[in-house]
């Protein structure tokens, strides 16, 4: 299955794993390299796609986020 969201794309591997079915969510992050996650649950991977194909979208997917208090010691 592919996920996309304006030019970003983001599929979705069907495979087992010792019996147990297992979804791989694969895309290209935003250095150009190979990610992957896996999933047990489908629904929870098809969410992370998502998630994911939005965030490759918005230029936001690997950006540090940091908390008020990381925040204020950066500074």
């Amino acid at each position: 299955m592919v996920v996309r969201e304006g030019n970003a794309q983001v599929k979705i591997y069907a495979s087992t794993n010792r019996g147990r079915p297992m979804f791989s969510l694969v895309y290209n992050g935003l250095d150009g390299h190979r990610k992957t996650r896996n999933f047990a649950d489908y629904s929870e991977a098809k969410l992370e796609t998502e998630n994911v194909a939005i965030a490759i979208h918005n230029g936001t997917l690997d950006r540090l986020e940091l908390t008020g208090e990381e925040r204020r010691i950066a500074r």
